[in-house]
């Protein structure tokens, strides 16, 4: 048991850190390439990007979300056989959603604003990228995280140097060296490792194989299907009613704030385990006393990025790009609310009550969908911005409602959470309206750091010596 913790400690510490190198890499590349296209080019490589997104989900039927959990359903044997053939289903599941994207072409390009050979091209890069992912997730659910790193940095290092190298090659439409390059590789290294899974696996068909897959993952398509509309469709109804110019605004303000959804990531890849092992243990009140220094750090870099968004994106684009600095607020603060609902969908997921994450999603998701179709004619993709910070408004409500209801008592804390997400509300709407003043800006940051660290330190300093260092330093005290 103490060699398997040490191994899970040690895989998710790489997961975290491959995380952060990965996105370094193209947080890095961003400036170079918003320098080489115009936003209208970056709003169509991004409406492709949602659009692969959604595609992906709809033509593997989500089977993705099977591979983890069957890892402890069959033997290694028979893990290598249910990889190789649900791999085959996801191939016959795509082309045949293929097939009906061509038969109502038409539709497809007048809703999408994409043209249909870049459709066309998607669907490829669906069956080969999610071989890549399907091995990925077998190391993970297997804890062999030097392949999963190796293999991650990999495709993170390339498609960036491709990317820059084919944008540099187009004279015209460059949004196709773009999507080229930074696809060329995870779509090669796909069809390797589709032949490796098949040669392994040497398994096709298997009724009992194809049933356990679908029975898991199909239930699942609509919460995925939805966490993704709502993360992904207003970049498609941008392009839809305004065009891919706002969609490129959009697009560059968002990839500044998704570092902090990489941090959200890695933080619940290290603090979901953790969870789950002290639910287990009915440990509540250790529960409730952790989550208070664990959004106290989340909310160090929410703040932080919060308060130099408007210079990143300076270093992010040039000026044709800097109307997209008013949608930095209301993105980040959609993500706080994504890390403080995570705090209650964690609940559900140990009650097993998947149900109840799905209808949640589904109704931001709707919500979010009706918003941007109302607001983006009228306001653009400003509208869009605060539209889907409602929709995770939303999501948190439903969230923090199911989990207190199935738990029956307070686990995370309710009383301290809302009245931090308050004060989170208050400081995006005050470092909103600084947006032109830097200096006040950073002047307040600097306060702001002071009397968090002063307030706080104590609760931080404690949960990192009762919960990091006993783990991290354990193997070596051992020794």
């Amino acid at each position: 048991m103490k060699d398997e913790n040490n191994t899970a400690l040690k895989a998710g510490s790489w997961y975290v850190i491959s995380n952060f190198l990965v996105k370094a890499v193209g947080i890095l590349t961003t400036p170079i390439i918003t320098r080489l296209i115009s936003p209208a080019e970056f709003g169509v490589y991004n409406t492709y990007r949602s659009m692969l997104l959604i595609m992906t989900i709809l033509g593997t039927l989500n089977i993705l979300a099977s591979v983890n959990l069957a890892r402890y359903d069959f033997t290694d044997k028979e893990y290598d056989e249910y990889i190789s053939s649900i791999s085959i289903l996801s191939i016959i599941s795509t082309t045949l959603i293929y097939l009906l994207a061509n038969l109502f072409g038409d539709f497809v390009v007048s809703w999408t604003g994409l043209p249909m050979d870049l459709f066309n091209m998607m669907f490829f890069n669906i069956i080969f990228v999610n071989a890549f992912d399907v091995l990925q997730s077998k190391h993970r659910a297997q804890m062999k995280y030097k392949a999963f790193v190796v293999l991650s940095l990999i495709v993170s290092i390339l498609a960036p140097i491709l990317s820059i190298i084919f944008v540099s090659l187009q004279n015209s439409n460059r949004y196709l060296g773009y999507i080229f390059g930074t696809q060329l590789p995870i779509v090669i290294i796909g069809f390797f490792i589709f032949i490796s899974i098949i040669k392994k696996g040497k398994t096709f068909y298997n009724k009992n194989y194809w049933h356990y897959a679908l029975t898991i993952s199909v239930p699942l398509i609509p919460h995925a299907l939805s966490n993704n509309l709502l993360s992904q469709s207003d970049r498609v109804l941008i392009n839809r009613y305004k065009g891919p110019g706002q969609v490129g605004l959009y697009s560059l303000a968002y990839s500044y704030s998704s570092v902090l959804a990489t941090i959200w990531t890695s933080f619940n890849q290290a603090w979901a385990p953790w969870f789950y092992g002290k639910m287990k243990e009915e440990s509540h009140e250790e529960i409730k006393y952790a989550v208070m220094p664990y959004t106290y750090a989340f909310s160090l870099f929410f703040i932080g990025m919060l308060a130099v968004g408007p210079e990143a994106l300076r270093i992010f684009g040039p000026a044709e790009y800097q109307d997209g600095v008013w949608v930095i607020p209301p993105v980040l603060l959609g993500l706080f609310f994504q890390f403080v609902y995570s705090l209650y969908v964690n609940i559900e997921i140990f009650y097993k009550r998947t149900v109840l994450i799905s209808l949640g999603t589904m109704s931001a998701a709707l919500f979010n969908i009706v918003g941007n179709i109302l607001l983006i004619p009228s306001f653009g993709f400003i509208g869009a911005a605060y539209t889907t910070l409602a929709g995770y408004i939303l999501l948190f409500t439903i969230h923090y409602y199911f989990a207190n209801r199935l738990a029956e008592k307070d686990i995370i804390g309710n009383h301290f959470i809302i009245k931090w997400v308050i004060l989170m509300c208050l400081l995006t709407t005050i470092f909103t309206l600084l947006t032109n003043y830097f200096l006040i800006r950073y002047i307040l940051l600097a306060i702001l750091l002071v009397v968090f660290y002063l307030r706080y330190k104590d609760y931080i300093n404690d949960f990192i010596n009762k919960q990091i260092k006993p783990r991290f330093w354990r193997k070596k005290d051992d020794n």
